[in-house]
């Protein structure tokens, strides 16, 4: 741990967001068609840890006297992600990704995923901002009546997608994830068990078992319910044995960059298309394509983050 971050966790969610910055989005602007087997399943699993331990950077926060912690929780979140959220909602807006009025008015809200329609890209963290505002609700005082909340949550989303069909299915894999990190933070000793050298020999055979079986039947059940909990704990594990290398100061920075990559990535990746067009820069190795856009896309989002916490008078 250094300055209060837990390398290993800074090296997941870095990985996390390199995948779908640097390979999963970035494949869409690439001359040539860029896939392999398994690359969806992968970016479920990187997505569902994010969501995992955005939950268990979330367990840290005390709702005892509960309206003026709750009233304080808001506004932090609001100061730390909410506004770059909206500017990014509103760009994307503005350059046509995500275009009609309706769109970008229940991403401002952080209702799409609730209330049609969903905007691209920017529905994960639509919907992370409506756990944050659960989360006061979701856990506090008895850890029972917490675990009981957090079902009856997804037990009323349950019913109101039978119901109406307006919630999004991926709230369905996201919530329980998110729920699982807050349940682990408040009880750290289950994260140490993950990262077992057993638990995570049996997660790579179960993995290696499930997606092997897919691959070769037709198999109904949707895939997030079974790969998840085994990827999550793979990816985990070697980041803890990625952490032993020297690789904290790079770590740091594209950690700290993260959330601005994933908000801005599509803005920076626009415009870099059209530099390459009024310059005539298209016919360039896919190898050089994936790593200077990237390089450029970490750099950005760096800069805007350090910047941004410049003006609001933090960088934490």
């Amino acid at each position: 741990m250094k300055n209060g971050r837990i390398l290993y966790l800074d090296i997941a969610r870095s990985l996390s967001v390199l995948w779908i910055v640097g390979y999963w989005h970035l494949r869409e602007y690439c001359r040539v068609k860029v896939a392999f087997y398994g690359d969806g399943h992968i970016t479920d699993v990187v997505l569902g840890l994010f969501m995992l331990l955005s939950g268990f950077f979330m367990a840290r926060y005390q709702f005892a006297d509960f309206w003026p912690s709750v009233w304080a929780f808001y506004k932090k979140r609001c100061k730390r992600i909410y506004i770059l959220y909206a500017i990014s909602a509103v760009t994307l807006y503005l350059i046509g990704f995500n275009p009609g009025i309706g769109c970008l008015v229940t991403t401002l809200t952080a209702t799409s995923a609730y209330i049609p329609p969903q905007p691209n890209t920017l529905w994960f963290i639509a919907m992370l901002l409506s756990f944050y505002l659960l989360t006061p609700f979701l856990w506090h005082r008895k850890t029972s009546r917490s675990l009981l909340r957090m079902l009856g949550v997804f037990v009323l989303f349950f019913l109101l997608r039978w119901w109406q069909g307006s919630v999004d299915f991926r709230f369905f894999w996201c919530f329980p994830l998110y729920c699982a990190g807050l349940y682990m933070g408040k009880n750290e000793h289950l994260m140490e068990v993950l990262l077992k050298d057993g638990v995570a020999v049996v997660s790579a055979i179960a993995l290696t078992a499930i997606l092997y079986v897919f691959s070769r039947a037709s198999v109904s059940l949707p895939m997030q319910y079974v790969i998840l909990p085994f990827g999550i704990q793979l990816v985990l594990y070697v980041s803890r044995y990625l952490a032993l290398l020297p690789v904290d100061g790079l770590v740091g920075k594209i950690a700290y960059g993260s959330m601005c990559a994933y908000l801005f990535h599509r803005q920076v990746y626009m415009l870099l298309m059209w530099v390459c067009a009024q310059t005539g820069v298209a016919d360039i190795p896919v190898w050089l394509f994936f790593a200077s856009f990237l390089t450029v896309c970490i750099a950005v989002s760096y800069t805007i983050q350090y910047c941004y916490d410049k003006i609001i008078g933090s960088r934490t």
